[in-house]
């Protein structure tokens, strides 16, 4: 519903914008809690297809219930084509064929048209921009925005992602990574309260493809330190588990199968993904398709004990998937847990991750699906420098990368070499044994020659306390550390010099 425009004495609103693979969404910064808006239909999600109708382009839910019969005017996953890593999930879609260099092959009858993927994108972004439109009305003309991008997105494939929401009509003052605006939205690490370093691990559940990343929040900075990615594992894929089940039903109640025909799988398709998102917060649901194949009518009643059952196996990728996310990170401990996407909806699943991480606080919501243009959305609030877009796109870095030892353990790289400056980074360490323990940090020289030291610390400290080693890097090319005692809270700290 459209509301009056802000009046002029009060700040323009701004935005975080969200595109996934299968939808998408856009949120509001007022005066309040950002607020994700809804489209005209009333939903908060919107999925990321376009229907090509000769001289009329369709977009959002209509586009995907529509596909059953239009699949070959339909173009969905755009945001896959845009990434070399996820280009075969766009390959791979059931909607209109798609050309790896030309895009999305829009057939009317005999007439062949080529959509390249930046201008569904773009389609997709202008539609968001509408929806925004309508939030603040006609007089607001500049849509400053922040974009939240994929971690494995290569530099190219972001900026395209920026272009073509600012040929749409935002004014995109910043981008930010996707796991970090899920933070941002739950708050982690925004209280001033919360001053102790946290390991946060980010779990994105999608329809198309999903990942895992490890961050440490540290009063107020985020910093990735891994993030594992695949591009073979969504949501559609449970979608297609629960239809195979619905298949089975019917043949054992009217001998038929409906995967023996594209039409009917196609909706038994539709049937199952709306039976997959009732039970994520009901205990039963009702599948009803009309007319599924030759003329039967398909109901059947299915219960979350009986779709967990069946996606059980496949639910456990995910859990292996942040395993392999939170190894490849080298963290001993996890703090927060965060739940993203709509498959993360899930009861099942996020139980199986709860207990997989179990001294991890789980912050789930029932707008999982939302959280991430929640997060961009607050963190284009907190850009109050507007000289930003101006600024200057050159920082300082670190010249030389900083290692830090803990007693006799090898050495690991603390700050990599041209690290920015300023940055904050984070290295753990947990005791084994009682005593006394140096903490030693070196700078990086060429290979074979000695590391000089930079600083040493000599700490006493019981078996299995957890020490936390937060090192500043700071613009007069100084480096700070503080080492801090978890368990007990005994902070020290150093001053020490490192190369520009």
């Amino acid at each position: 519903m459209a509301v009056a425009a802000p009046a002029a004495d009060k700040a323009a609103a701004t935005f975080g914008i969200h595109i996934g693979s299968t939808s998408m969404s856009i949120a509001v910064s007022g005066t309040g809690r950002p607020e994700v808006l809804a489209n005209p239909a009333g939903e908060r999600v919107t999925p990321a297809v376009v229907r090509y109708m000769e001289g009329e382009q369709v977009v959002g839910t209509a586009a995907k219930q529509g596909s059953v019969r239009h699949a070959a005017i339909t173009a969905a996953r755009v945001r896959c084509l845009l990434s070399a890593d996820d280009r075969q999930a766009a390959l791979q879609s059931r909607f209109c064929p798609v050309d790896e260099e030309r895009g999305f092959i829009i057939r009317h009858d005999e007439k062949e048209e080529v959509h390249p993927a930046e201008e569904v994108l773009k389609t997709l972004l202008k539609y968001l921009h509408d929806v925004a439109q309508r939030q603040v009305g006609s007089e607001q003309t500049q849509f400053d925005s922040v974009l939240a991008v994929p971690v494995h997105f290569a530099p190219s494939e972001r900026q395209t992602l920026r272009r073509a929401a600012e040929e749409a009509g935002f004014h995109v003052r910043q981008t930010v990574l996707e796991p970090v605006a899920a933070l941002m939205a739950h708050d982690v690490g925004q209280s001033p309260q919360e001053t102790a370093p946290l390991v946060c691990l980010v779990v994105r559940a999608g329809g198309a493809t999903s990942d895992a990343a490890v961050v440490r929040s540290s009063a107020g900075l985020y910093t990735l330190v891994e993030s594992v990615h695949r591009a073979d594992l969504g949501g559609d894929a449970l979608t297609d588990l629960v239809a195979d089940f619905l298949a089975g039903e019917c043949r054992a109640k009217w001998k038929t199968d409906p995967r023996e025909s594209r039409k009917a799988l196609a909706k038994l398709r539709s049937a199952a993904e709306v039976a997959k998102h009732v039970l994520s917060t009901m205990a039963t649901a009702q599948c009803f398709v009309e007319s599924l194949l030759d003329g039967v009518d398909f109901g059947c009643q299915v219960t979350r004990a009986r779709l967990e059952s069946v996606l059980g196996p496949a639910l456990q990728q995910w859990v292996d998937l942040a395993r392999a996310a939170v190894a490849a990170a080298g963290v001993s401990t996890v703090d927060r847990l965060v739940l993203v996407g709509g498959t993360a909806k899930i009861p099942r699943l996020q139980r199986i991750l709860a207990a997989a991480f179990p001294d991890a606080t789980l912050l789930t919501s029932p707008s999982s699906d939302e959280l991430v243009a929640e997060g961009a959305a607050r963190q284009s609030a907190l850009i109050e420098d507007r000289s930003l877009d101006d600024a200057p796109q050159t920082v300082a870095v670190c010249a030389r990368p900083v290692y830090i030892q803990f007693g006799e353990t090898e050495p690991t790289l603390a700050v990599p070499a041209g690290a920015p400056v300023p940055s904050v980074h984070i290295a753990e360490h947990v005791t084994g044994a009682e005593g006394a323990l140096n903490v030693v940090l070196t700078e990086g020289s060429e290979e074979g020659a000695e590391r000089p030291v930079l600083a040493k610390m000599e700490v006493t400290r019981p078996a299995g306390a957890r020490l936390v080693a937060t090192l500043v890097l700071r613009r007069e090319m100084g480096l700070r550390i503080r080492l801090l005692d978890a368990n007990t809270g005994e902070a020290l700290e150093a001053d020490v010099a490192v190369s520009a």
